[in-house]
């Protein structure tokens, strides 16, 4: 098996989950969403995972303003740390695949997560690793579900379309 293929060590189980790759936590994950997030990484997309147990924003919270700028001020913040400690590269139009790995096996709505996202995305625009976040820079975001983690995580995957700049 040549060396450069990051899913060789998958094999396949009960025909729904893929075990075996050492970074992606796979145990209860759909196969589609695990179809996306191997179709990504082969692609060489460039990932920002925020811890696990971050505390997230949901579409559903209902902050009073001043705390979810607090929040929100927080999540780019770390979003930049990450970003700088991981060299993530200047792009220029991307493709984003948010998957958000939840704490049990509970039915969700992975949408949720969007201002979180949002957040996520405007600060790599404040840093420079994207040019923008219109309809010209960010052609699509897509919301998945993961398999199930202690204390729940998101996981950004960003698919190159033009380059790096």
């Amino acid at each position: 098996m040549p060396r450069n293929n990051p899913f060789a060590d998958f094999t396949e189980t009960d025909g729904d989950l893929l075990v075996g790759h050492p970074l992606i936590p796979v145990d209860g994950c759909t196969c589609q969403a695990m179809a996306v997030i191997a179709d990504s990484v082969a692609r060489r997309t460039h990932t920002l995972a925020l811890p696990a147990g971050y505390d997230l924003l949901s579409a559903n919270d209902r902050h009073h303003y001043r705390a979810k700028a607090k929040i929100v001020a927080q999540i780019r913040k770390d979003v930049a740390v990450l970003a700088r400690a991981q060299r993530f590269p200047k792009l220029s139009v991307v493709r984003v695949t948010a998957v958000l790995h939840p704490r049990d096996k509970r039915h969700q709505d992975s949408d949720n997560v969007q201002p979180t996202v949002k957040a996520c995305v405007d600060e790599l625009v404040a840093q420079g690793y994207l040019p923008g976040d219109d309809e010209r820079y960010v052609l699509s975001t897509t919301y998945m579900l993961g398999a199930p983690v202690k204390g729940k995580q998101l996981v950004l995957h960003f698919e190159p379309i033009g380059g790096t700049l």
